[in-house]
């Protein structure tokens, strides 16, 4: 089998079936017991309860990507010629 050629599973694009009942299971709990968690969050010492706040918020926020800058170099360096770009 040739790397990078899908020959078989699921199409591209298609959820996984058990992530998407773990998330819904996830989802129902956090629903069912928020009044709980609301109230053990309130009595988090405060550099707990920034660590949980900061972890909760990577499900409600897009993530930044990193991006990178490509330059090409349209004309070759010429070997003992330099440009004063001061002026």
């Amino acid at each position: 089998m040739a790397r990078g050629i899908k020959t078989g599973g699921r199409n591209e694009g298609t959820p996984n079936r058990l992530t998407k009942e773990l998330r819904e299971k996830i989802n129902d709990f956090l629903n069912e017991n928020w009044e709980q968690v609301e109230m053990d969050f309130k009595i988090l010492e405060p550099e707990k309860r920034i660590l949980l706040f900061e972890k909760l918020l990577q499900y409600s926020l897009p993530r930044m990507q990193a991006t990178e800058l490509k330059t090409i170099e349209l004309i070759p360096p010429i070997k003992g010629i330099t440009f004063d770009r001061s002026e």
